[in-house]
């Protein structure tokens, strides 16, 4: 819902016949957007467009915030917003490969994440710097005691720890939170393991160890692990199945 926003200026003219005449033109944002360091085409970078998202900054329990999209081939270097209401904006953005995979976004630490639009003015922002999306691990279980299918009460298992390496194994990428068995799914069927701090390096994971754990942290039985044939590249999602059988567990890539 859009709402009309008042000059400052004309507060001092509020009356009902003034009041129509005080509303503020929309102006116009160009946010510019840079991708690694200089040297970094968007052909390397395998970006084909960058995508943003304004989402107004507005008092909790208010009305609902403005939102703006917009998109421009990265080639073109900034994406021009118009005819935006003047305000204060969250910036969300995004490099899209050509097969709709985002690879590169602003939600490192250090990148631009807030604009300003002003009445009736072009405004032009400090540039946006996008990083790589950190690659993603997802992990469902299938869980069977006796030759049966159980629940997570029904084994010592209560949950699973999930690490990831590079190539050689020699450098621990991640090294997440364990997950409780009987988790909600986050992305059902599979649960999401959690990177907070952007870890996972999707140009260098290749090796992924699961560890079954009972309440106390001590292992169920063994260690499984995924191997990659080379790191899958950045933003990319990795779905891995876990099938313990009798508490010993075994894990595969999913199809």
């Amino acid at each position: 819902m859009r709402r009309t926003l008042l000059s400052t200026a004309c507060l001092p003219l509020l009356t009902a016949l003034a009041l129509a005449g005080c509303t503020q033109d929309p102006g116009n944002v160009e946010i510019p957007f840079a991708i690694g360091a200089s040297s970094v085409t968007c052909e390397t970078a395998n970006v084909a467009t960058v995508e943003m998202t304004l989402t107004e900054i507005s008092d909790e329990g208010g009305e609902e915030p403005l939102e703006y999209q917009g998109s421009a081939p990265c080639a073109d270097g900034s994406v021009t917003f118009t005819g935006i209401a003047a305000s204060n904006y969250e910036v969300a953005a995004r490099g899209v490969s050509s097969d709709g995979l985002t690879t590169w976004d602003n939600q490192g630490p250090d990148s631009l994440k807030k604009v300003e639009a002003l009445a009736g003015q072009d405004v032009t922002t400090e540039e946006v710097r996008l990083t790589p999306t950190p690659a993603r691990i997802l992990v469902r279980w299938e869980l069977t005691k006796g030759g049966a299918q159980v629940q997570c009460s029904g084994v010592e298992t209560k949950q699973f720890q999930i690490s990831a390496y590079d190539m050689d194994g020699f450098n621990t990428l991640l090294d997440a939170d364990p997950i409780d068995c009987d988790a909600e799914q986050a992305e059902s069927p599979f649960h999401v393991v959690a990177d907070p701090d952007r870890k996972l390096a999707g140009d260098r994971v290749a090796q992924i160890d699961i560890t079954p754990q009972d309440s106390q942290g001590s292992t169920v039985g063994n260690v499984t692990t995924v191997i990659l044939d080379q790191p899958p590249g950045f933003g990319v999602s990795i779905k891995i199945v876990v099938k313990c059988v009798d508490d010993e567990c075994t894990s595969e890539l999913a199809t």
